[in-house]
């Protein structure tokens, strides 16, 4: 009688059981899948990845407020996303294939001499940061390196996953190995390559140089099962770089040629640019095709719902009544793209607004540090004026080292209108030793981008002690922007003359550098110059600084002027740490004075414009006319040109050279620094060559910043995006004007740019300025003195005119 009451009451109750729990989407995504245990990603154990957290979640709520991950929309969500939890991904890649994760963010990573180190860091989704199993590297070495006494070191958050003998100077090697459980985790993962490599028979400081190992970004890679679930933000901020450490997104919108259109799309590039932080990005725009993801790609569909409707069969229903931004697998067989649609272009355009408008906060200039973690270590630094730090404060460890050639590297940030280049100067309060068996004569070393700028003579024949010795760095051969420090130790021994068997490996350190060193930058000079393409390229000055919107000409508009414009506004976003507000112009009459960016074909640019940039105006018409004919008149130049230099070395012309030489090796002086009227002496014509030119200068009164991105057709321009897309190229922009090709670059200077202090009122500043500006016009500042000296004089013999005995 009890087992029929207890089966009614079951009965009863499961359809309430039912309604009390939450819905499940139907998803059958991993029913196939092999069944693995749920797990939470490790917890972060740093601030930074705590940042990264934080960042995501912010973004998160834009991209889809008020819901979790991707879910389906309600009213009163001002931007929904697709009816399924998430898209599944293969990596962005299509199904079935081998899920790739490429770690390095460039063709190919170096490193050389005895010791060397590189970092960088890595954003995992959770669901990467869970189930990534296995690292695979892939390196060769010169053939000079002993594999018993060279190791390569790779550490993950650091904890050294991977110790291995440098020993493949025949081909490229692949080591793989597996990763230990709760290593990785969401968000920003800091990788670092470490070497110590030895000669196997010389043991000079010159053969230190002959060190180098190679990692190929193709083979490596973490290695993910087959099939992630990824949402919006994560896909964005997780696209990473390909098998040659570049990244591309191609937006793909049928409203590509609409005036509404252009602006919102060429700011949805820039959010793009700046989530995924990539140093290689370019950008790809096409009316008609479907837009395709894969490693290090991001397909990108923007149109409304009418206009999606017919290639997107599985549309959110929240398109057609409001906006919506999801990851859609559009066809079976292709990875997850990113659909930013709705009902009108409106609410598209508020849409990309939200996504964009948190990363259109501060400039470079107002930042404590700029992201780029990404490929170059831990966020750089912002100087903006007298500061000091430590090496501890940049991250570096107290090293000890037991070879002949010492090296360390840290960067940091400059503004924009950094205009202390000639007379200010910086001071390294260096902690070091060195042993006594340590050669005077050796020296230590400080470069600047590259280039020596200071030098500390080892003079003491039984070992020192440097505490807090104070090391004065010119400040000649900093940049606005990103600028590389190294400190470099040339540790020579008598035992290295001998060179006995064996003596390479020795672990005797012989100099220590102590992460207690200071760095101490006093006040310098901060005015604008321009044009500075410099400048621009590494901080997005000066339309970095300015409020208001940037005037944008793209004639014709099309895929390839907007690709090119992307591209290079994402670059330039990417420098200051922050979009750019940029409004289209489609007529040169209604630009005016304005702060403007021209992107066309030299066809399209009036003659006026040309020679404003200091382009030959015939350049319009015989541009595409000289790339047609070939190489011929590039051969015929270039022995123009031999001719002209050999002409040049005798006679008159020849003893000013030689004059101009002696000058510049003797006191630092160069010909432009004694001329006193600078100006730009001819027009630019382009090379048969040349793809792509970018140039600079003020508007016809003065009052507007111009740059010019030009090339003899559109298909150049196309062409020429790969160029600007290369971080190495896009940070040597220099001069007024920079000529890419392929396998080289050309710039031109502007001997006298136009000034603009970054606060007039400012007494103190104003005086820098002054005294770099003499420093730099040096015939001015000898004029100024003999005319101090007149009048001295003058002044003297009235008075004493006056004063003495008369008869």
């Amino acid at each position: 009688m009890m087992k029929p009451i207890l089966l009614a009451l079951m009965l009863i109750a499961l359809p309430a059981a039912n309604s009390i729990a939450d819905p499940l989407p139907f998803d059958m995504s991993t029913e196939n899948a092999a069944p693995r245990e749920q797990s939470s990603p490790a917890e972060p154990s740093s601030a930074g990845s705590e940042s990264s957290e934080e960042q995501s979640r912010r973004l998160g709520e834009i991209l889809t407020p008020d819901a979790p991950a991707l879910s389906a929309p309600s009213s009163s969500s001002p931007v929904s996303s697709a009816s399924e939890p998430s898209a599944t991904m293969t990596g962005l890649a299509s199904p079935g294939q081998t899920n790739r994760r490429y770690l390095i963010p460039a063709n190919q990573l170096t490193l050389n001499g005895e010791i060397d180190q590189k970092d960088w860091s890595l954003f995992l989704t959770s669901w990467q940061a869970t189930n990534a199993k296995s690292l695979t590297l892939s390196y060769r070495n010169t053939v000079v390196i002993a594999p018993e006494s060279s190791r390569m070191i790779v550490s993950i958050n650091d904890h050294v996953v991977l110790e291995e003998p440098l020993r493949s100077p025949a081909s490229f090697t692949k080591l793989t190995v597996p990763l230990p459980e709760g290593l990785l985790r969401y968000g920003a993962n800091t990788i670092s390559v470490r070497v110590t490599q030895r000669h196997r028979t010389d043991c000079t400081i010159d053969s230190t140089y002959e060190l180098v190992t190679t990692l190929n970004a193709q083979g490596s890679y973490l290695t993910l099962p087959a099939s992630e679930r990824i949402s919006d933000l994560e896909a964005i901020r997780a696209i990473g770089v390909d098998g040659n450490g570049d990244t591309h997104f191609e937006i793909s919108s049928p409203s590509i040629k609409q005036s509404t259109a252009v602006e919102d799309l060429l700011s949805l590039s820039q959010g793009l640019a700046l989530l995924a932080g990539m140093p290689n990005q370019d950008f790809a725009f096409n009316r008609d095709a479907l837009p395709v993801s894969g490693p290090g790609r991001l397909g990108v569909l923007v149109g409304t719902a009418s206009e999606l409707a017919p290639i997107v069969p599985n549309l959110p229903q929240a398109a057609r009544v409001g906006q919506s931004a999801s990851m859609l697998r559009v066809t079976p067989n292709s990875a997850p793209i990113l659909v930013i649609s709705g009902p009108d272009w409106a609410s598209i355009s508020s849409a990309i607004g939200k996504i964009v408008a948190p990363l259109s906060e501060a400039s470079v200039d107002q930042r404590a540090g700029l992201q780029n973690s990404g490929w170059t270590g831990p966020d750089l630094p912002v100087i903006l004026s007298d500061s000091q730090f430590s090496l501890s404060d940049l991250g570096l460890k107290t090293q000890e080292f037991s070879g002949r050639r010492f090296q360390t590297t840290f960067s940091i940030m400059l503004p924009g209108d950094f205009y202390g280049r000639a007379s200010s100067e910086f001071t390294i309060l260096l902690d070091a030793a060195y042993a006594p068996d340590v050669l005077p004569g050796n020296h230590i070393t400080v470069f600047v981008n590259g280039e020596v700028a200071s030098v500390v003579q080892i003079n003491n024949r039984h070992g020192g002690i440097f505490k807090h010795f104070p090391v004065s760095v010119t400040m000649r051969h900093f940049k606005p922007g990103r600028n590389t420090i190294t400190l470099s130790a040339e540790l020579a021994t008598n035992q290295d003359a001998v060179c006995a068997p064996g003596e390479n490996n020795t672990r005797d350190p012989r100099f220590a550098l102590f992460n207690t060193t200071q760095i101490q930058i006093e006040k310098f000079a901060r005015a604008g110059q321009f044009p500075n393409l410099s400048a621009t390229a590494r901080t997005g000055f000066p339309y970095a600084k300015d409020e208001k919107s940037i005037s944008l000409f793209l004639e014709p508009v099309g895929p390839e002027t907007m690709s090119s414009a992307a591209t290079v506004l994402g670059k330039m976003a990417l420098s200051s740490g922050h979009a750019l507000g940029v409004k289209p112009k489609t007529s040169l009459r209604a630009i005016g004075e304005e702060d403007t960016i021209f992107v066309a074909p030299i066809s399209q640019i009036p003659r006026s414009f040309l020679d404003r940039f200091h382009i030959a105006p015939d350049a319009g018409e015989t541009w595409n006319q000289i790339a047609d004919n070939g190489t011929e008149e590039a051969d015929t130049t270039k022995q123009f040109n031999e001719w002209q230099d050999r002409i040049s070395s005798e006679g008159l012309l020849g003893y000013l050279e030689r004059a101009g030489s002696w000058l510049h090796d003797r006191f630092g002086l160069t010909t432009d620094e004694l001329e006193l009227f600078k100006d730009i002496k001819e027009s630019f014509m382009p090379t048969p060559t040349d793809i792509l030119l970018l140039a600079q200068n003020t508007s016809f009164e003065g009052e507007g910043n111009w740059t010019l991105i030009t090339g003899p057709t559109v298909q150049n321009l196309a062409l020429g995006n790969a160029l600007i897309a290369s971080q190495s190229r896009w940070e040597n922009l220099q001069g007024y004007l920079t000529a890419l090709t392929p396998d080289r670059m050309v710039s031109r200077l502007d001997p006298n740019p136009t000034l603009r202090l970054s606060d007039p009122w400012d007494i103190r500043n104003l005086r820098l300025v002054i005294t770099d500006w003499l420093s730099h016009s040096s015939l001015v500042y000898v004029g100024l003195l003999i005319l101090a000296a007149i009048f001295l004089a003058l002044s003297w013999a009235a008075l004493l005119k006056r004063s003495g005995r008369r008869e």
